[in-house]
């Protein structure tokens, strides 16, 4: 999808554009019965010449709120999107795919650090 055809890019004069990202982005997960929801806080910044003005802060535009239930199934990434680490096709991955992949890096954060504290105890 190009920038003229996506609604978070507002083309200005002069190189300059509006662009819309989700700086925050919220996740509830009940782990009792696997529901939960995902929150994108919305703020648009301004983009000159393709670099962010550090000098104006974004501004708040709204948010979206989805139930795991609507997004588990469907797969967001384009064909030809890939992984800058790995370079796994993520076109491949689907919601429930990145939920099994938050779930692991919970879990090895979280062995990470009760292993440092141990250590330092």
């Amino acid at each position: 999808m190009t920038d003229n055809q996506n609604a978070r890019f507002e083309d200005l004069p002069v190189g300059a554009k509006f662009e819309t990202l989700a700086p925050e982005i919220f996740i509830a997960y009940n782990p009792i019965d696997e529901s939960g929801s995902v929150a994108f806080n919305a703020m648009k910044y301004l983009r000159v010449d393709g670099v962010y003005r550090e000098d104006i802060p974004g501004a708040r535009v709204g948010s979206v709120t989805v139930n795991f239930a609507d997004i588990l199934a469907r797969q967001f990434a384009a064909e030809g999107v890939f992984d800058p680490v790995t370079g796994s096709d993520l076109s491949e991955i689907s919601g429930a795919g990145l939920v099994v992949i938050i779930k692991a890096a919970f879990d090895t954060l979280w062995n990470e650090k009760i292993a440092a504290e141990s250590a330092a105890a």
